[in-house]
């Protein structure tokens, strides 16, 4: 598997030659996990099936409602519908560890997970953002380290 590293604004890299790609490493795999994560469910206009359902795009009530993640009740599916889209990424074996945490009180949602990739270990953190924008921030890091002079996103 080979994949363009991207900065820290999410921006593909350029002018490095073959050090701006992931070559068959665990790094490669965990970012294309978060570029899936990011694409809402309805956003991508050639597919509007594809993308996770966090239940919240374009923001009206119906599309709300039938979020598995962020959506009232959603208590049941929100867990199931992440492990299911990180495990649809390709280079992914499987999920060895998960923990997830539902704060009633904030309304908080974070999940962690250990996964199994075909090149090695990526942890995964899953939190909602800090700031005013509604979303969620998602940081990874591989426990195999193919590439000790790359850059570390998340």
């Amino acid at each position: 598997m080979r994949l363009r590293k991207e900065d820290e604004f999410k921006d593909y890299q350029f002018g490095h030659g073959s050090a701006d790609y992931w070559h068959d490493s665990v790094e490669g795999v965990a970012q294309n996990i978060e570029t899936r994560m990011m694409l809402f469910r309805g956003e991508w206009f050639l597919d509007v099936q594809e993308g996770t359902p966090w239940g919240g795009f374009p923001l009206n009530e119906q599309v709300i409602a039938q979020g598995q993640i962020l959506g009232a009740h959603t208590q049941l599916t929100r867990d199931v519908a992440i492990q299911q889209r990180v495990l649809g990424t390709g280079g992914v074996s499987g999920i060895s560890d998960y923990f997830s945490y539902f704060d009633p009180v904030t309304r908080g949602f974070s999940a962690t997970m250990t996964v199994e990739t075909i090149y090695g270990k990526a942890t995964l953190s899953l939190q909602a953002a800090t700031n005013d924008v509604p979303g969620f921030v998602l940081n990874w890091s591989g426990l195999g380290g193919s590439d000790p002079l790359a850059p570390r996103m998340g």
